[in-house]
């Protein structure tokens, strides 16, 4: 893996997203809590025992 930075590659540095791409949540927050909640209804979902054996 070369780590030369002197090429001309249309490829962002760093992770970062190339410039002028915006968001594609408007609202981080409200976003953040919603899979929060999804991820805790899914694992308590399956904490739930289906049978009564």
């Amino acid at each position: 893996m070369s780590t030369d930075t002197s090429h001309n590659s249309p490829e962002p540095l760093g992770g970062e997203p190339p410039a002028g791409v915006g968001s594609s949540s408007a609202d981080y927050d409200y976003e953040l809590k919603y899979r929060r909640a999804f991820e805790l209804a899914a694992r308590a979902r399956r904490a739930i025992p289906t049978s009564a054996a």
